[in-house]
């Protein structure tokens, strides 16, 4: 894990943060003990990417049918480039 984060900070991707459940995979098992949750799946950007859309709204959607929830990103505005 400790690599990931190296290559997210020379990279300058930044998590987004998110709307919904904190969890976006679980493993289906009915026994307490053995049920299990984690937040997987994250949307990040770097910030010349967050300048040009800086309402952008990460929603972790219902999962339905499958053990993941779904990352759904809404981009809002966007801002025009003045260069």
């Amino acid at each position: 894990m400790l690599k990931f984060r190296e290559v997210l900070a020379e990279c300058d991707l930044h998590d987004l943060g998110f709307v919904g459940d904190a969890f976006t995979w679980r493993n289906h098992h009915h026994n307490l003990s053995s049920y299990t949750r984690e937040r997987l799946e994250r949307a990040v950007a770097n910030s010349a990417w967050r300048a040009r859309f800086p309402l952008v709204r990460v929603i972790n959607g219902d999962p339905r049918h499958s053990d993941h929830r779904p990352i759904i990103v809404e981009t809002g505005d966007k801002v025009k480039a003045h260069w």
